[in-house]
C-alpha cells in the first residue's frame, strides 16, 4: 500500500541486513504504524486511505525533508502549500467526486487558478511521474563511493555484500534498483 513496502518487500528487505541485525528484529514489523494509520481510516474510499496514511508516514518524514535539505544546500528554499497539515485535512473532507472529476486529480484546484493563471501556466491535467534522468549518473558516482566503499560500515546493520549485489545487479542491468539503491 505504500512506496516502501512496493520498494522493499519483506523478504528483499531482510535479505540486505546483517546476520545479527536480522535476528535482532525477527518479530519487528517495519509497517505496523502505517497499518494502524490505514486502520483509523475504515470508512474512507480505499484511494483516500492510501493518501492519508501517505501523508502521516512517507510525506513528513521523507520526501518533503529530503527536498527541503536539497533545496536548502543550493541556496533554495521550497514552499509546499498543498501539503501543510491543515490543507491535508481540508482536502480529505472533500468528497472524492469533488477532489477528483472525470479521472481528473486535482480539477477543483485547476477550476480555481484558472481564473487568475494563462491557460498554459495551469497544471496538466493528465499528470505523469516525473522521470528521474538525474538518477542514474548521481547513483553511478555515489554508490561505489559510498555504500560499496571500506569505510562504510552500515552500523552492522547493511550487508555490504548485499550492496554489493544489489548494485551488481543493477548495473548488469538484470534489475532496476535505482529506487532501492
Amino acid at each position: 500500500a505504500t512506496l516502501l513496502s512496493a520498494v522493499w518487500d519483506d523478504a528483499r528487505r531482510r535479505s540486505i541486513y546483517t546476520r545479527a541485525f536480522a535476528w535482532k528484529i525477527r518479530d519487528a514489523d517495519p509497517f505496523s504504524w502505517h497499518l494502524e494509520r490505514w486502520r483509523a481510516r475504515v470508512d474512507d474510499a480505499p484511494d483516500d486511505r492510501v493518501r492519508y496514511v501517505n501523508a502521516r508516514t512517507l510525506l513528513p518524514d521523507n520526501v518533503l525533508a529530503i527536498a527541503a535539505n536539497a533545496s536548502q544546500a543550493t541556496g533554495m528554499s521550497l514552499r509546499f502549500p498543498f501539503v501543510d497539515d491543515q490543507m491535508i485535512e481540508l482536502a480529505m473532507q472533500t468528497p472524492a467526486a469533488v477532489r477528483c472529476r472525470g479521472g481528473v486529480e486535482m480539477d477543483s484546484i485547476r477550476q480555481l487558478l484558472a481564473a487568475r493563471l494563462p491557460r498554459r501556466r495551469l497544471p496538466s491535467a493528465s499528470r505523469q511521474s516525473a522521470a528521474h534522468a538525474w538518477l542514474p549518473p548521481v547513483l553511478t558516482a555515489l554508490v561505489p563511493t559510498m555504500l560499496l566503499n571500506p569505510r562504510f560500515d552500515g552500523r552492522d546493520i547493511v550487508s555490504r555484500p548485499a550492496l554489493r549485489r544489489l548494485w551488481n545487479e543493477h548495473l548488469g542491468g538484470r534489475a532496476n534498483h535505482a529506487r532501492r539503491l
